[in-house]
């Protein structure tokens, strides 16, 4: 009896070790559903705001003080490159843990920034959430801006940011989920945004400025009430200066109804200046002109997988793109 426990023990002991996490490259989808808008689009679900303890997210520093006391928190598993992992969508983006999570305005999430804070574990109500030091990690997050015009802004209002002194640096978002803004999810510079899930923004899904990396993560349904653009990366005048975005889905399709009034999956506009733009080994389909380069030479796209859901073309004045391939057949673009 005591040799079969003792077995029994090791077996069980051996599944732990081999179960597979979440976010493990042989666990992501190929495809599948878009999962249902939140609760007021489309009439799915909202986040989860179940009663529970009171709110204290995970919040600690770069030196293991925290209002919550818990130990520093590891940086997370690190993304996969474009050439590993399935395509991502539901299921891979968004949060890992949304029954973690507890219900907390923009403003509380401001109040708890400090250099190094780590806060994670929160349903965030209402937008425009500036960040207010540098080296801040947001993980495990719904949030719903309520059509406040921006999700999250690394480095204020105006867009000019401010001077140098003052921007804060490092921001990381991961695995959550942005929606219901007016205007973008994203807006800012210095930041790296991964397996992140946005959609319902009336605009964009994000406006980089500067020294951004955007990847692993998945938008779609952007616009889809009102026939608005449905711009997915959207580089404005003072925009898109080191970026890189690698590795993500795009699915903006044109046989939604109403249809997108135009829009691309990633754009960069006639006044942008200084643009220079990596995109790579992403899933993209949609738009008026999926890629649309406007003639920047600095904007390389290469190494992509290109749907067929689109009114014009794949890639438009993209002096510097390369590999680039119909997804269904692998044929060259």
């Amino acid at each position: 009896m005591l040799v079969a426990a003792a077995a029994l023990l090791v077996a069980v002991a051996a599944w732990g070790l081999l179960a597979p996490e979440r976010h493990g490259d042989d666990l992501r989808l190929q495809d599948g559903p878009s999962r249902p808008a939140p609760a007021g689009q489309d009439g799915g679900p909202a986040p989860s705001t179940t009663a529970g303890p009171p709110l204290r997210p995970s919040i600690t520093t770069r030196d293991g003080g925290g209002a919550s006391g818990a130990p520093p928190a590891s940086p997370g598993p690190s993304p996969a490159g474009p050439a590993t992992g399935g395509r991502p969508g539901p299921g891979t983006t968004g949060p890992t843990d949304p029954g973690a999570l507890r219900p907390v305005t923009a403003e509380e999430v401001e109040a708890m920034m400090q250099p190094g804070a780590v806060i994670e574990g929160v349903a965030i109500t209402g937008g425009n959430l500036d960040v207010q030091a540098s080296d801040v990690t947001i993980r495990n997050f719904t949030l719903d801006a309520a059509g406040a015009g921006f999700g999250v802004r690394s480095c204020g209002p105006d867009e000019d940011c401010g001077t140098p002194a003052d921007q804060a640096t490092g921001l990381v978002l991961e695995d959550g989920e942005i929606f219901g803004t007016g205007v973008t999810a994203f807006w800012g510079r210095e930041a790296t945004l991964r397996r992140l899930e946005v959609h319902h923004s009336d605009n964009s899904a994000f406006r980089p400025l500067e020294n951004v990396t955007i990847e692993r993560s998945w938008w779609h349904d952007l616009a889809p009430d009102d026939g608005g653009s449905g711009n997915g990366v959207l580089f404005g005048a003072g925009g898109g200066r080191n970026v890189t975005i690698r590795a993500n889905t795009c699915d903006q399709p044109v046989s939604v109804s109403p249809a997108y009034g135009g829009g691309a999956c990633v754009i960069a506009g006639t006044g942008s200046t200084d643009v220079t733009v990596v995109v790579e080994g992403n899933w993209l389909t949609g738009g008026n002109n999926t890629v649309e380069c406007n003639g920047h030479g600095s904007m390389t796209v290469t190494g992509n997988r290109f749907g067929r859901a689109l009114r014009y073309r794949p890639v438009s004045r993209c002096p510097a793109a390369a590999d680039n391939v119909w997804d269904d057949t692998g044929e060259p673009i």
